[in-house]
């Protein structure tokens, strides 16, 4: 024990336990969640999602393959980033060492995104509340109150019909993004492969044998 005391194990409990053989691994797993702060903008976000995969996928101790880095979810005082990712390494000593440097290199690429991490806290803004956008909320109250007249009210879910029309409507991968522009391509490649075949123009100045000329009569 790290206590530096000795246990002692009956045979039986020995038995029935699970025994982890650290030694036998050929990578250890690095699971830990990012969270930052909730001033950060969208573009940020994206910015330090990419800069932490493209990190991990340049580790020469990380196994590229297995480099998962995502936005999570919406946490009660930060925007988490879970990264879960795997150390090329049997060594409990170096392991900490290799996840000691992962930290440190993600750590900079927060602050030089401009974001930061965040922390249990309150924060008070001296100035002027300028409150709800009153024009906007009687506009969508309008809307909502159109539903219910015309017995369209999407609770507590959408109608068939709605979900019919929406399916598949929104640009996954996104518009921009290097995925995108590869299902575009390919999209455009299975299109052309779709063209009727090229026209042999021999065959086509063959008349069939059901027609004679002028000259053959």
């Amino acid at each position: 024990m790290l206590d530096r005391t000795l246990i002692t194990v009956p045979n039986a409990a020995l038995a029935d336990m699970q025994l982890i053989n650290w030694a036998k691994c050929d990578r250890m797993l690095i699971n830990t969640t990012i969270g930052l702060r909730y001033e950060t903008k969208n573009d940020q976000l994206r910015h330090v999602l990419v800069k932490f995969r493209e990190m991990l996928h340049a580790h020469p101790k990380i196994d590229s393959e297995t480099v998962r880095v995502r936005f999570a979810d919406f946490g009660q005082s930060s925007l988490d980033i879970g990264v879960r990712i795997y150390a090329l390494t049997r060594d409990f000593n170096e392991f900490h060492a290799i996840r000691e440097d992962v930290l440190l290199r993600m750590s900079e690429i927060v602050k030089e995104s401009g974001s930061g991490f965040a922390f249990p806290s309150q924060t008070l803004y001296m100035g002027r509340d300028d409150g709800l956008d009153v024009a906007r909320g009687k506009t969508v109250a309008k809307e909502v109150e159109s539903w219910r007249k015309a017995g369209k009210l999407p609770f507590p879910r959408l109608a068939a019909d709605r979900i019919e029309q929406l399916e598949g409507t929104l640009d996954y991968p996104p518009q921009g993004s290097v995925e995108a522009s590869s299902v575009e391509s390919q999209v455009w490649e299975t299109s052309e492969g779709l063209s009727t075949e090229p026209v042999d123009e021999d065959k086509s100045d063959r008349k069939p044998p059901s027609q004679k000329s002028e000259d053959d009569s």
